[in-house]
């Protein structure tokens, strides 16, 4: 179960961070300024997936049965709504 946990989190941790690289990425106008921005908001976004799928790690491993399930659930709830914002992009 940890394995299984810690697979779906780093493949959702990659979407969240695929998705923000994007949209910094799709802004109107590409001049310097928001090409740093966007280079910025990756790195941010990757430091932020790095903490905290080190953070969900130590979690899965020192808690029950009862807190994994609410945690996959939590992953789940991610997971749709990064699912959203792709689609709220695509259509838009």
């Amino acid at each position: 179960m940890d394995i299984v946990l810690n697979f779906v989190y780093v493949a959702i941790l990659l979407a969240v961070v695929v998705r923000v690289s994007l949209a910094a990425r799709n802004k109107k106008q590409q001049d310097f300024g928001s090409l740093l921005l966007s280079i910025c908001a990756t790195l941010a976004a990757a430091v932020f997936a790095l903490v905290s799928l080190a953070a969900n790690s130590a979690l899965v491993q020192s808690s029950s049965s009862f807190t994994r399930g609410l945690l996959l659930g939590f992953l789940g709830i991610l997971a749709i709504l990064v699912r959203l914002s792709w689609i709220s992009n695509a259509a838009g």
